[in-house]
């Protein structure tokens, strides 16, 4: 970057969640195409931090959430010429990661520097800007504390080799990295401006209005399959229940929404901070619903009781696989199905719903691993479920696994191909074997007996069971036609 280039000062950013051809949730680990799952549209908690301490720094920052909002590539387009930024920054993934530099060529053709943060581009930054020369700088580690300090720089006219955790281009076009950005206490995240959003576009499947915290970044679990140890990190970090327990009051005395979203990569990977949280809720804040994620090797009865008791409803928890030796494969070696089972039959036994996700063809799949999942599955009392296509998505292991030349199995397609409604690995089963196992499993599970039993207990809130099961229904038909 010349000096001369440096003339414009950073006054009007947009931070924009772009269109894409398939709907996506992507917020931290979770890159999740709404056509497959049960997942609720979510609240973009990254660029609302983000927009919070660039509004202190530049005073006019707006959030265009697209993929929520329902706009089109031209719709947004004309978002970005009206109000005229200075910065367009784009939260991107890798199976969107053509809408998304599609969103970076408009904002740059309308006058505006560029800028991406996400997982693809904390994965491959610098070969990410040598495919788009559009784009100007990659904001790299906590992406949201980065994007702040950038801007200081930027604006006082600071060396950009000062600026941690930045990818920018030197005056011959190359891209250049900056040292990393230092792995942040949680607490110096500015809170989210949700005020920038429209917070009735984010509903849980009953149609209650609900928001998204975070509550702890990272995981000491490095399962091959998934991005948290790459984005966030193995070390995890929390908030203090206290400050976290503010943000739940803060949020139900302003918005007056009483459902809540704790997100971790982790949230129930220690118990003493889990019941810490529990306790301020019970003693401090309003009657809330809220939802968090685990395994189930890092609860137990206490700790559920706890939760349920401060008012979680629903868990999503990772259960993978039915196989012993395909939990061990994918980096769940201590866990056996046995204690999948309890876990599960002890959330329904306490009235917590459970979402259980599972992984399905990763390396070393077999037709009796997946008969061995298919079993399990049927006996799980789950309230929903999501079956993946097991997605080599950059910087993890499986990545790194398949893109190497000595190893049986290939990585196939392009990027949009890298996504759990798609499978690109070649060495082992066949896509059409691990495709028509998820097309066949879930119409199995939600049109079995055994499912319609355990709606039953919805009975006594006719109204939510009408909107759940409309809502179910039309992620059903979704799903039927993403697994073709």
């Amino acid at each position: 970057m010349t000096e001369k280039s440096r003339a414009v000062l950073f006054k009007r950013i947009m931070i924009i969640n772009p269109s894409s051809s398939v709907k996506m949730t992507k917020e931290g680990r979770v890159i999740m195409s709404l056509n497959i799952s049960f997942e609720p549209p979510r609240m973009p908690l990254s660029m609302a931090i983000m927009a919070a301490g660039l509004e202190q720094r530049s005073g006019d920052v707006k959030i265009v959430d697209s993929v929520n909002m329902g706009l089109s590539r031209a719709s947004e387009r004309a978002i970005i010429a009206s109000y005229g930024p200075d910065l367009v920054i784009v939260n991107a993934s890798t199976p969107t990661i053509t809408d998304d530099m599609a969103s970076i060529r408009d904002a740059k053709s309308l006058g505006a520097y560029t800028a991406a943060f996400g997982q693809h581009i904390d994965a491959l930054p610098l070969e990410t800007m040598a495919d788009h020369p559009d784009l100007d700088f990659c904001f790299l580690q906590e992406p949201e504390l980065v994007a702040a300090k950038f801007v200081d720089h930027w604006n006082s006219r600071d060396k950009l080799d000062n600026s941690l955790g930045l990818a920018y281009r030197s005056e011959d076009g190359q891209p250049i990295l900056t040292p990393p950005y230092p792995r942040a206490s949680l607490e110096t995240f500015p809170p989210p401006a949700r005020h920038l959003l429209d917070q009735s576009l984010y509903r849980l499947p009953d149609g209650e209005i609900y928001t998204t915290l975070l509550a702890s970044r990272g995981c000491p679990y490095d399962c091959g399959f998934c991005v948290a140890p790459v984005y966030h990190g193995l070390k995890t970090r929390r908030r203090d229940p206290i400050s976290l327990v503010n943000e739940v009051i803060e949020v139900a005395e302003n918005s007056h929404i009483r459902a809540v979203m704790f997100q971790s990569d982790l949230f129930t990977s220690q118990k003493k901070w889990v019941i810490e949280v529990c306790q301020e809720l019970i003693q401090r804040a309003p009657p809330i619903r809220w939802i968090c994620n685990s395994r189930v090797d890092t609860v137990d009865e206490e700790t559920l009781v706890m939760m349920k008791k401060a008012g979680c409803f629903l868990i999503g928890v990772g259960i993978e696989s039915g196989s012993p030796r395909m939990l061990s494969v994918l980096g769940k070696k201590k866990v056996e199905p046995e204690r999948i089972e309890w876990m599960i039959h002890t959330c329904r036994r306490l009235g917590i719903m459970t979402n259980g996700s599972f992984v399905i063809g990763y390396p070393g799949e077999t037709i009796e691993s997946l008969r061995q999942t298919e079993e399990l599955v049927m006996r799980l009392p789950l309230d929903f479920a999501v079956f993946m296509c097991a997605a080599p998505f950059p910087g993890t292991r499986l990545y790194q696994y398949l893109t190497d030349p000595e190893t049986p199995h290939r990585l196939t397609g392009n990027w949009e191909n890298i996504a759990f409604h798609d499978y690109v690995i070649e060495g082992g089963l066949s896509p059409e074997t691990v495709k028509q196992f998820n097309s066949r499993i879930w119409r199995k599970y939600f049109f079995s007996l055994h499912y319609a039993k355990l709606r039953l207990r919805d009975l006594k809130h006719p109204v939510r069971l009408t909107k759940t099961i409309w809502y179910a229904l039309k992620r059903l038909q979704k799903m039927r036609k993403s697994f073709r």
